[in-house]
């Protein structure tokens, strides 16, 4: 795994990559303020020994993040938190 910083959309981020599944490579892209994913890519090789023909890659962008208590009114509750919780989680029972 590796950790690089990048700017995405004008916005400082940190870049995690790691290699998920032999021949596939995967990077994920966080806001360095909110902590909110901004980006993910994924490029994936043709794998055979001998035979990298091509490789497929993938971008995914998150850009829209808003509140949404704030458009679906207070029924839903506050914002949650953006912090990562510590801790084991639990599933909802």
């Amino acid at each position: 795994m590796n950790k690089a910083y990048e700017t995405i959309d004008g916005k400082p981020a940190v870049v995690i990559t790691g290699i998920p599944y032999p021949n596939v490579t995967e990077q994920l892209a966080f806001d360095r303020e909110t902590g909110l994913l901004l980006q993910r890519r994924v490029a994936t090789g043709s794998g055979g020994t001998g035979f990298n023909i091509m490789n497929l890659a993938e971008q995914i962008d998150y850009s829209d993040y808003r509140d949404v208590a704030r458009h679906q009114g207070a029924a839903h509750g506050p914002p949650r938190d953006l912090e990562p919780r510590s801790g084991p989680r639990s599933s909802p029972t």
